[in-house]
């Protein structure tokens, strides 16, 4: 699920999307090329490969049987799943999105 988790980053960041600008302007970016490099990498970790992770790192922590383990692998999944999902909202509501134009 880790490994899963960093596999997704690479077609997030990488989709393509239309912005029109009015109604005879359309133009296609992808997220390489337009967000900052900051938005970009949290934009991809938080986005979709956080839960993953976070699974993941639970089905670890449930493996070893130990209950310390356990908890704090519970705990680290609630929060990264809750994370994912905090972003994933602020991008859909769009305060998640930087402008990168200089005015």
């Amino acid at each position: 699920m880790i490994l899963w988790g960093f596999y997704q980053y690479y077609p997030i960041i990488s989709t393509e999307t239309l912005v029109t600008s009015g109604p005879s302007v359309a133009y296609y970016f992808t997220r390489l090329s337009y967000l900052p490099f900051s938005s970009l990498v949290f934009f991809a970790i938080l986005y979709v490969g956080l839960g993953y992770i976070g699974i993941g790192v639970l089905l670890l922590g449930l493996s070893t049987l130990r209950v310390d383990i356990v908890y704090c692998s519970i705990q680290i999944a609630l929060w990264m799943s809750a994370i994912a999902l905090w972003y994933h909202f602020a991008f859909l509501s769009g305060t998640g999105v930087y402008n990168n134009y200089r005015t």
